[in-house]
């Protein structure tokens, strides 16, 4: 398969990767989709067993995120339900184009922030709504058959296999 850099962004101190994803086609392989994906950038997340995307993208792949089925999702703050993706086909470049299919997402709300200000000596209250990122969970590398290697004192990523 040869390597998929990840990039470092020291801003957020987070490796990221690009990643060109469409809804499977069934009973057919990832290169059936080939042309057809969205491409989006994604963080890499190890503690994460699934590939998360957000509302908006599983909306421009042309799914209906209201009448997706739910999932269990386990996090830190404990569990929540969360709708499921079946069927997603992702593209990676590296040394050469890579696709694969993971079995689905996790599709992931809007966050909400509430942010608490004065105005004229007032309290105010106002309710941000900032998007949730894009994960590329451990299935994906799974998916690859690849391992990932992260040198945090020289800030290099690679998925490897």
């Amino acid at each position: 398969m040869g390597q998929i850099p990840l990039r470092y962004n020291p801003l957020k101190r987070q490796y990221v990767v690009t990643v060109g994803l469409a809804l499977g086609a069934p009973g057919h392989s990832p290169n059936a989709t080939l042309g057809g994906w969205i491409q989006e950038e994604f963080i890499f997340d190890s503690g994460s067993n699934r590939t998360a995307i957000t509302e908006g993208l599983a909306q421009k792949l042309g799914a209906n995120v209201e009448s997706l089925p739910l999932v269990d999702v386990g996090g830190v703050t404990g569990l929540a339900r969360r709708p499921f993706l079946a069927e997603v086909d992702l593209w990676f470049l590296g040394d050469e184009f890579r696709g694969v299919r993971v079995p689905g997402v996790t599709v992931l709300r809007t966050l909400r922030e509430k942010k608490i200000g004065r105005s004229a000596g007032l309290k105010r209250q106002t309710l941000l709504r900032l998007p949730a990122p894009c994960l590329l969970g451990t299935d994906a590398i799974e998916a690859l058959r690849a391992r990932v290697v992260l040198d945090f004192k020289n800030r290099v990523g690679l998925i490897e296999g």
